[in-house]
């Protein structure tokens, strides 16, 4: 049989509780995957029904709402949108992601906006800008920092001998 536990307690199968606010739920989460020095921030509210089942691995159901947030993503700075949300109904890995991040080029006067929804491998990236720019341009802006790749501005590969 399964058992229960709130993840913000302490427990003998949860030595390594969720530390959150008395204020309302909320939670610090930080993590650097690559293990560079880049930080990655979220504040979250997690939910009121938010439960943690231990049976044959762990299994989340419930609803996390971010705050605020930053990441890092190809050495760019984003800023997670409050009321992204993160939903589980299971597997850890199986998140229903409904997320908004922002990215600011102040040399180029856009702002870039990329949302994920969805869940796995059926999630979907949506890229949109502010003036708006073909999605190619967003990602060179992403890539490079800059609007548009000038002819003989950018190195090449040769091939060798």
């Amino acid at each position: 049989e399964g058992r229960v536990t709130d993840p913000t307690l302490p427990a003998n199968f949860n030595p390594n509780p969720i530390v959150v606010s008395p204020q309302g739920g909320l939670c610090g989460i930080f993590w650097d995957d690559l293990g560079g020095g880049q930080s990655h921030q979220l504040l979250t509210d997690v939910g009121d029904n938010f439960v943690v089942e231990y049976d044959r691995g762990v299994s989340l159901s419930g609803e996390v709402l971010v705050q605020r947030g930053r990441v890092e993503v190809l050495g760019r700075h984003f800023e997670v949108q409050k009321n992204s949300n993160v939903r589980f109904s299971g597997s850890p890995t199986e998140p229903y992601l409904n997320i908004t991040a922002t990215h600011v080029n102040v040399r180029e006067n856009i702002t870039v906006f990329v949302t994920v929804v969805g869940r796995g491998k059926d999630a979907s990236l949506k890229l949109s800008s502010q003036p708006s720019i073909p999605d190619s341009e967003i990602l060179i802006l992403l890539a490079t920092g800059r609007r548009s790749l000038k002819r003989g501005g950018g190195s090449s590969v040769r091939p060798g001998p």
